[in-house]
């Protein structure tokens, strides 16, 4: 989870606080890096850390998981028996996307007067199996289970070290930019009269952003 905080330094009162905005602020900053983070890890592959191969080995996995491998062989339970390096042959290194849960779940929520967070809820389908109960014959059937988008993006912190909402140095300075061109706007708003000195130009990123920020 990644939490955004706008404070003024300002005594007065809270509703005279900056034009900035506080949480609306730090909400469209969550959803407009956000979608530039989504792009990055969940398209491209490309998390600020390293993405680490999956291990080897064998894997018994639900048979709901949305996994395609040839080498997969369907026990008599339902479970399906993947040698792990075949598993994930068909997800991008560094994606983390089997089932686009983390993706789908990925959200901005308002924190307060000032700030948001970009967090993960809901479930989406997960690789370990469930076992049904004993049968008359002994064995038990194999079922699947949907599990927190929350847990799956610790578990992903936990075994790769990789933190899949975590900026770049490009993003965070197209968040700066996009912030102090949202400052120009109140300013303006303020004046007498309208300005008419050149602003800076805006990185593409910088404008994505940017038209987050209301």
């Amino acid at each position: 989870m990644l939490k955004l905080t706008f404070r003024s330094k300002s005594r007065k009162k809270r509703a005279q606080r900056s034009a900035l905005g506080g949480a609306h602020l730090a909400i469209g900053l969550g959803e407009g890096v956000g979608e530039l983070a989504d792009e990055r890890v969940f398209e491209r592959g490309q998390p600020v850390q390293d993405a680490p191969s999956y291990a080897g080995g064998y894997a018994l996995v639900s048979p709901r998981y949305p996994v395609v491998a040839a080498e997969g062989r369907q026990t008599d339970s339902g479970a399906v028996f993947y040698p792990a390096g075949s598993l994930h042959r068909n997800v991008k290194r560094g994606t983390y996307s089997v089932s686009g849960g983390l993706r789908r779940g990925r959200k901005v929520v308002r924190r307060g007067r000032d700030g948001a967070s970009i967090l993960f809820r809901g479930r989406s389908e997960g690789q370990h199996v469930v076992w049904g109960p004993m049968r008359a014959d002994g064995t038990r059937v194999a079922k699947g289970r949907k599990v927190s988008n929350a847990l799956k993006a610790a578990t992903v912190l936990q075994a790769h070290g990789v933190n899949v909402l975590e900026w770049t140095d490009a993003e965070r300075r197209a968040a700066a930019a996009a912030i102090a061109d949202r400052l120009v706007d109140d300013v303006e708003r303020m004046m007498p009269r309208k300005s008419t000195w050149t602003r800076p130009r805006l990185s593409g990123m910088a404008r994505r952003i940017r038209r987050r920020l209301r």
